[in-house]
């Protein structure tokens, strides 16, 4: 799953600069997000892997996305409770 929501937070963040510098119509951001919107990114392993990923995109970008997926910014202090789920399956014993 997690490799899922890195390659969906990817796409919408290109499609989100394409929408911007009016290369696209916004139709094609807005389908995007209606279908994380109904609960991809609701999962506590998608809120980890955003809440860590997130620095690394356009804080407009960052503003938007949280504000659209979540209705407001994240709090920074929210990763702890995602923390007790791994980005990683694999497990050794």
């Amino acid at each position: 799953m997690a490799v899922f929501v890195n390659a969906c937070i990817v796409d919408i963040c290109d499609v989100y600069q394409k929408v911007q510098q009016g290369y696209i119509d916004k139709t094609h951001l807005d389908m995007r997000m209606h279908m994380l919107k109904l609960g991809t990114m609701k999962a506590p392993v998608a809120k980890m892997i955003w809440l860590h990923w997130q620095k690394i995109f356009m804080p407009d970008f960052v503003a938007w996305f949280e504000a659209e997926m979540y209705g407001d910014k994240l709090p920074d202090d929210q990763a702890g409770e995602y923390s007790k789920f791994s980005m990683s399956n694999l497990k050794r014993d």
